[in-house]
């Protein structure tokens, strides 16, 4: 299996640092091998429009190393409509403490999780399925992550019923999104920003307090 061009190495060490993280050379051969695991798969079924090894550096990886600095002290946490992974098999290749359960309803790309998962040797918990699966179940996690599934208001209300009370939610946001709307059971955090290249981004943190604000 391919590895990083010395320039993408680069690209992803630099960045990596950028965000407050530092990759070993494990970690770094680990997520060079997702990255040709994504390409591999992607010529055959479409599971990004991003193919090209820098861009799944900037777009995926790194964005999805942003949301780690932030949730080390997590023991749980789940990436919902995680897409082929991101940014849950991420972090859980850098925090393989944190038990991440990753939930994507459409089978191709929760199958190319799986086999990343073996690949990588993670122990993620990937299931085809849609989240609110879980909130029937009654799980909560430490923290709820989604990227791009839905519109980011609508997401902290969605992730409620699926943090425990002084659970972490994360957005993750555009740098010139608008002040979103949260729910009375969560308090907005500051907001983050970062750039990667030249693109900036943002993630919304709220904290789960279940007391209505204005009380």
């Amino acid at each position: 299996m391919a590895g990083l061009t010395e320039l993408g190495r680069q690209r992803l060490v630099d960045g990596a640092v950028a965000l407050g993280v530092v990759l070993d050379d494990a970690t770094v051969s680990r997520l060079a091998k997702l990255i040709s695991l994504l390409q591999t798969w992607n010529r055959k079924i479409n599971l990004t429009a991003v193919e090209d090894e820098l861009g799944i550096i900037e777009r995926h990886l790194l964005d999805s190393i942003a949301v780690v600095t932030h949730v080390r002290d997590a023991s749980t946490l789940v990436d919902v409509g995680s897409g082929p992974g991101f940014p849950g098999l991420v972090i859980a290749t850098l925090l393989p403490q944190l038990r991440v359960t990753s939930v994507e309803s459409i089978h191709k790309k929760t199958a190319f999780q799986l086999a990343v998962r073996h690949a990588l040797g993670l122990t993620v918990e990937v299931l085809p399925q849609r989240d609110d699966v879980l909130v029937k179940a009654g799980r909560q996690f430490d923290v709820a992550v989604s990227r791009a599934t839905f519109e980011p208001s609508e997401w902290l209300r969605h992730a409620v019923p699926l943090v425990r009370p002084s659970g972490l939610v994360i957005a993750m946001l555009t740098a010139d999104a608008p002040p979103l709307d949260a729910p009375p059971q969560l308090a907005l955090l500051p907001r983050v920003s970062y750039e990667i290249g030249d693109v900036r981004r943002a993630l919304q943190l709220a904290r789960r307090t279940d007391v209505p604000r204005g009380t």
